[in-house]
């Protein structure tokens, strides 16, 4: 089989791969894939560097090949990279938000939380669930060796965390 009848293959199997949901095991199926596909080393490297960087050379020689490595790109890079972040950061999470309710003349918060794969899911907190939330993360982040905190990124967000918590008790103490 020639590799551009090899690129062939590896683009049917891949649409099958992400016909599903990325996961955690969706990048280790395109890196199998791509061995399984491609026989020469080079060419498996090339193909993955590809797919992972979104740049290929060009051929002049075989515009073919181009053509289909171009629409290999065009169809799976973005897919690809987004499995490799999934794997290696598992069900982190992208992004959070929290809006503020009042039902019954009690403060809820609505936290609507959206991880990495995509997947989204909320929960309600009340006042008191609220501040057992923030006592047992902070107690997680004491846990963490201080190198942590070394490093001036997060030392910064440390220092602005303690400011917002300062402001929070110098308001309690004002009403």
């Amino acid at each position: 089989m020639s590799y551009d009848e090899e690129l062939v293959s590896l683009r049917i199997t891949l649409k099958k791969i992400f016909a599903l949901p990325i996961s955690r095991l969706t990048y280790k199926q395109v890196l199998n894939a791509v061995s399984r596909e491609i026989k020469e080393e080079v060419n498996i490297k090339e193909a993955l560097e590809a797919l992972l960087t979104g740049n290929f050379k060009e051929d002049p020689h075989n515009k073919r090949r181009s053509g289909l490595l171009r629409t290999l790109l065009e169809e799976f890079c973005i897919p690809v990279r987004v499995s490799k972040d999934f794997e290696e950061k598992g069900e982190h999470l992208f992004f959070m938000i929290s809006e503020n309710y009042k039902f019954k003349d009690t403060d809820y918060l609505v936290h609507r939380l959206k991880r990495v794969d995509g997947s989204e899911f909320q929960f309600i907190t009340d006042f008191e669930t609220t501040f057992t939330i923030l006592e047992h993360f902070s107690k997680r982040v004491q846990e963490v060796k201080n190198d942590q905190f070394k490093e001036k990124k997060n030392r910064e967000r440390l220092e602005k965390l303690i400011e917002s918590l300062n402001d929070l008790v110098s308001s309690s103490e004002e009403s």
